[in-house]
């Protein structure tokens, strides 16, 4: 599955915190609720699980950190680097935002209708140049998505607000790859994959969200559901890429799984991911 060169950076909201799975060995540094990871000049950043403000902090492979702050964000949910602009979800505020990377401060905005955390805006990333975000509907109050949730999700364009892909429940994390455009489709169970004129409907029972590759596989986090009591921990499915079957199951220490990022394994412990001062 993963090369011995390859390690798993994994992290995990509402009481998880952040681990790495490194040579079939599983790590965890901390138990501070986390969501969004990117990787930007070999450094790391993490986003902390945080109703009321945004807090980042950067994990340099040298062994040093820098912690960002912003009051003036919310419940931060995904992190994007895309040539050399950081950008960031705020759940909290219906936005999605560009930030420096010096000083934590907005460079650019784009917010949507409605009260904070309306929509549930939540992942982004690029699909053929265009800033794509996930959401849950489009609310006008607080909360509005758990009102009715089937099919009101969507990914959708942040600039021009086209919808690319509709009747969605609870979707997170789209991500592009090749000819092929990914969505965990999270009310539903289910990871959903356009190829070409054709969609693969992939059932995993839990809550998909988080998704990453290797040459051969898909990795897609599953996380175990909110409203059910299990002594069960979330896993992240192995999914060969060419058959789109599970080949393998790693068990995460957490029972929620938000991101997923791959780092060369002979950098992960020079991050001293273990030695975080907030």
């Amino acid at each position: 599955m993963l090369s011995l060169s390859e390690a798993l950076l994994i992290s995990a909201p509402n009481g998880g915190g952040l681990a790495c799975y490194e040579n079939r060995v599983m790590h965890v540094f901390d138990n501070f609720s986390s969501t969004g990871l990117a990787i930007h000049n070999s450094s790391v950043i993490r986003s902390f699980h945080l109703a009321d403000l945004a807090l980042l902090m950067f994990y340099h492979p040298d062994g040093t950190q820098k912690k960002l702050m912003n009051h003036d964000l919310a419940d931060i949910h995904d992190l994007l680097v895309q040539d050399d602009v950081l950008y960031a979800v705020s759940t909290g505020t219906n936005e999605v935002v560009s930030l420096c990377t010096d000083t934590g401060e907005v460079m650019q905005r784009w917010s949507f209708p409605g009260e904070g955390d309306s929509w549930h805006v939540n992942c982004i990333d690029f699909w053929n140049g265009r800033l794509v975000v996930t959401a849950f509907c489009e609310g006008v109050k607080h909360g509005d998505y758990y009102k009715d949730p089937l099919y009101n999700g969507f990914v959708m364009d942040v600039e021009t607000k086209e919808k690319l892909w509709l009747e969605l429940t609870h979707p997170h994390t789209p991500k592009a790859e090749g000819n092929r455009r990914y969505v965990c489709d999270s009310g539903l169970q289910r990871l959903l994959i356009q190829e070409d004129d054709q969609i693969h409907s992939l059932s995993h029972p839990g809550y998909p969200r988080g998704l990453c590759f290797t040459d051969d596989y898909i990795l897609l986090g599953v996380s175990q559901p909110r409203n059910l009591t299990t002594e069960k921990n979330a896993s992240i499915k192995v999914i060969d890429k060419k058959s789109l079957i599970q080949v393998d199951e790693i068990e995460l220490p957490f029972t929620e799984v938000y991101d997923i990022k791959i780092l060369p394994a002979q950098f992960v412990h020079s991050y001293s991911f273990d030695q975080l001062t907030l």
